[in-house]
Order: structure tokens, then sequence, then C-alpha cells
């Protein structure tokens, strides 16, 4: 029985460029020959002209064939391919989705469980050494209902990510003004107002923007990171579908009556111009330009990191950052979500060598291939701190109080910019990187700051001092019966959230008179189904 949602078959002949057989060949030179599957990527010049790729096959004597599909609707070709039987799938299958649908793929009987693989030492030595960098075995995160797992992993840990939402702002005006950043919600608008109103960047007028962000109505916040810093004061809204736990229920921000008070909260931060109303319009294109003016205009923002500063902005090392207000209740959150442990590449039922497909993946797991993945090649990009001459003196690690790891080369970073490269896969498929590597990468020791400076900042301060709530949910994994009723009611509920929060934020709906009619349209949509079936799953996952 096909579980997948219905697209027509004949596009299968216009969307899949595959290998005879799609499964493994011998090459002519007698090393065996594994067929992959992995997106399109323009920065990647050749998958197979790779240094990357070159280092997988010496190490594991395979030959890789690439097939090459466009990023832009990868998964619907995975399906179609899965719905017509599968047999076109190549040997591997570097994968994108969430781990549901590879659960589901399973079912099919299209890719084939790994388990067996992943539980000894001695088929999965870097799978197994990589428990020892990261602190756990997060081989549970990735097993799936049956208890099978269908993948090998990629998990990395970052100080950067794991507090996601942080606030950013322009420290000279607070210097000039002699203010103190505010703890509190009751601190904030007057604050604010002072910024505002003081002329701290000397223009005679009152053209400060106070606070910037985007507020996406179809992503499931993950660009309402202002909004979420803010409603943190309130009660935990950091979950990416606004999820809770509380001694192991599970419940939702948005129909709490804390959600109302900060509603109201930030309706009146509106209605005074303190939070532009541009903020629920424009997009993360339009929110950077304001960002980067110059001389700048906007006090603060908040992202994951201070990178929506340009590199080439002279003011960019003049940001700091703030922790979350404390609100009305004394509730003080920061999104905290570690990275949770996901599959990176699966292998098809065609496989006809999957002990070496399964060492691909597991070679892809060693610590080298970690960095590589996301630093590019040693001696162009970076070099480890052990091989540059008197790296302690010249380096501090970006972290303070980590030992020194890698150096980046400065004048020929691997990542950002727009040049096409063929160091490494650009961390697709499987890779496992520790906290240490990008802790203690070194920033020259003097001058650590611009946007790295500010960066680490951020990332002690977030690390150190942020509260974080007691019982978070890392991840989800659905079976096929639940990902297919629970998607529906994500989605239905997201956006009619989404839309009457702006609705309720810019004044044109009101919270006081519609905040009965608005939780009843909440239980009329589903969510006391979608919460049965959340918590189940939760129970079944942590419990």
């Amino acid at each position: 029985m096909r579980k997948f949602i219905a697209f027509s078959l004949c596009t299968l002949l216009f969307c899949t460029v595959l290998f005879a057989g799609g499964g493994s060949q011998q090459a002519q030179t007698g090393t065996p020959r594994l067929t992959i599957t992995v997106q399109d990527d323009l920065r990647i010049g050749d998958y197979k002209d790779n240094i990357q790729t070159r280092l997988i096959e010496r190490e594991a004597n395979v030959d890789l064939a690439f097939n090459i599909l466009p990023a832009t609707d990868f998964n619907n070709r995975i399906n179609l391919m899965v719905m017509a039987g599968g047999t076109e799938l190549t040997d591997i299958v570097i994968v994108e989705p969430g781990d549901a649908m590879v659960f589901q793929w399973a079912q099919e009987g299209a890719i084939i469980p790994v388990t067996q693989y992943l539980r000894d030492p001695a088929r999965s030595p870097n799978i197994h050494e990589s428990f020892q960098r990261m602190g756990r075995n997060f081989l549970s995160d990735v097993t799936s209902p049956d208890g099978e797992i269908y993948g090998l992993p990629r998990n990395v840990q970052s100080y950067y990510d794991e507090f996601d939402q942080k606030y950013i702002y322009y420290k000279p005006w607070v210097d000039r003004l002699n203010l103190t950043f505010p703890t509190t919600t009751a601190e904030y608008p007057a604050f604010l107002r002072a910024i505002v109103n003081s002329d701290p960047n000397n223009t005679g007028g009152r053209d400060i923007i106070p606070l910037t962000g985007t507020f996406n109505l179809t992503a499931v916040n993950d660009y309402n990171r202002w909004f979420n810093f803010l409603m943190n004061s309130f009660v935990y809204s950091g979950d990416p579908r606004y999820l809770t736990v509380t001694n192991g229920r599970v419940g939702v921000a948005y129909n709490t009556n804390e959600w109302r008070e900060g509603l109201l909260f930030m309706r009146s931060l509106f209605a005074e111009g303190l939070i532009p109303s541009e903020t629920l319009t424009q997009d993360a294109n339009q929110m950077r330009a304001l960002i980067n003016q110059n001389p700048p205009m906007v006090f603060s923002f908040v992202w994951y990191n201070a990178d929506q500063i340009d590199a080439a902005n002279p003011f960019a090392e003049f940001y700091d950052a703030a922790l979350p207000l404390r609100g009305p209740q004394g509730v003080q959150y920061a999104k905290f979500l570690p990275l949770a442990t996901e599959i990176a590449m699966v292998i098809s039922r065609n496989s006809r060598n999957p002990d070496k497909a399964f060492q691909v993946g597991d070679i892809m797991a060693s610590e080298y291939h970690g960095i590589i993945a996301r630093f590019g090649e040693e001696g162009v990009h970076w070099d480890f701190a052990r091989n540059i001459p008197n790296a302690a003196s010249r380096f501090v690690p970006t972290i303070p109080g980590w030992p020194l790891s890698i150096v980046e080369n400065q004048s020929n970073p691997f990542w950002g910019g727009t040049g096409v490269t063929s160091a490494s896969w650009r961390q697709r498929g499987v890779r496992v990187r520790s906290y240490d590597i990008v802790n203690g990468m070194g920033l020259p020791i003097d001058q650590p700051t611009g946007r790295a400076g500010v960066n680490a900042q951020m990332a002690i301060l977030y690390q150190e001092q942020a509260v974080r709530p007691n019982e978070i949910i890392p991840k989800l994994i659905f079976n096929s019966d639940e990902i297919r009723e629970v998607t529906e009611l994500f989605t239905n509920l997201h956006n009619y959230v989404t839309v009457s929060t702006a609705a309720y934020l810019m004044g044109t709906q009101s919270i006081e008179t519609t905040w009965n009619s608005y939780i009843a349209e909440l239980n009329r949509i589903g969510i006391q189904r979608m919460l049965t079936i959340v918590q189940g799953v939760y129970d079944r996952m942590y419990r």
C-alpha cells in the first residue's frame, strides 16, 4: 500500500536520470562501484572531482558515481521513485527530509535497516568513536517506531545554534545616552523610547528603528525570532511548533493566558511605534538592508548570530547581545534547542554491496570529515592549530577556556561568498562534529573583533547565563499514520495562530473581546487531537 502524497507517475519519466539497474556495479578496475543520489548545489563545482569524494573513495576503496537531482524538489523525486517500487534508487541516497519520511520509505521496503551495523563497533568504528566526542550515544535519536534505524546520522554541536534567538543591539547608542540595558519587560518600553527620542545618532530627528525583524506566515516560526524572544518572557516559545512540556505532559504555548499577556505587551509596543508595522511584512533581505545602512539606523534585532550584519559593515564590532527580559511573572526563557540527531544517508534495497555503502557513511562520521564538510580543504581553507608554528601565541580560542582546535584561513575562508568549490560536499550527508571544533577555533590574538568576536561573545553569554526550560522536546519521529494526521493539524493550527497573531499585534482584532472565540477555533481545528498524537509519540521516545 502506498502512503505518500500522490504525484503524477508520468512525471517520473522527466525527473529521474539514473544509472541502469539503480544499484552497485563493479568498476572496470575491480574497485566496487557505488551509485549515490545527492542534491545539486551551485556552489559545488563537481561532486566527482572533489576532495571529499577522493578521500572517501580512497579510504573505503570504492568508486562513487553520482546521480544529482535538483534541490528544489529533491524529496518529491525520491518519493516518486519509492512510489514506483524503488527499483531506480541508487545504492546510497543523501537525504534532507525528516526522519518520519525516512521511516515511510522503510515501510515501503525501499531502504534497508542499518541497526546491526550501527550497534557493532567493528563495523561502525567512526560512529562509535564519535560517541566519545559528543558525550553520548545518540542512536536513540534516530531509532524508528519499530525499533530499527534506517540510516546514518548527522549530529553537530554548536553553541551558536543551540540558542538561535539572540537579542542584538547597537551598543554605542546605549553608552552615549548613559543608559543601562533593561532586564524586565516593565523597563523595556521606556528604554526604547529613550533610544528613539534622544537622537543618539545625531541626525536631529526620530529616525531610529527600535526593533526590526521578520514575521513569516508560511514557515514554522523560523523567522519570527523577535516575536519568540519577547514571548519567552511570558511563556516558553522556543519549540518550532510552540509545543511545551511540563512534567512529561505536552501542551502548546498559544492557548495559554500567558500567551495572551505576551500579545497584549507586544501590541502596546506596536501601538507606540516601538516595533514598526513593517516588521510583520518585510522579508529577510529587506531586514538585512535596514540593518546595514550607513550610518546605522536600526537599534536592535533578534537573530541566531551577528551575520545579518555584513562583514564589510564598519560598525560590525560595535554590536552586543542582551539576555531575555524577565516578564511580570518572573519568566525569562531563551529558546534552547540542541541540534537533534537526524538521518542523513540511507541505503536502498537495490544495493548489492550494502557493507561498502555503510562504510562510506561511517567514514563520513569521522572527526576529520566533519571538519572538511564545514571548513573545506586542509592547508587551503584551514589548518589544525597543532600544525601552525607558535599558534598559542598568535591565536585565542573562539570560546575562552576551550583548547585551540583549528584556524581558518581568514583571507580564503571556505564558507560564505559566491565562488564555486570542489573542496567538500558542503555539509551534505553524514557528519558528526563536536563542540570543541568550533569553540576552539582560533581567532587572531590581536584582533578578535568584528562579527566573529561578536558571535563569540553572544555564544558565551547565552550558554553560560541564559535561562532555559527544564524540559524540551528535542525531536519527534511519527509513524505513517501519525504523520499523515498530525501534519494537517500542525499546518491548520499554525496558519490560524499566525494570522490571528498578526491581527492582534496590529490592533485590527481585539485580544480582549475575541480571545474566547480564538480558543474555541483552536479546539474546532483539532488542537486536542494534535496534542494526543504528540503525547503518544513523546511517551514512546522519552518516557
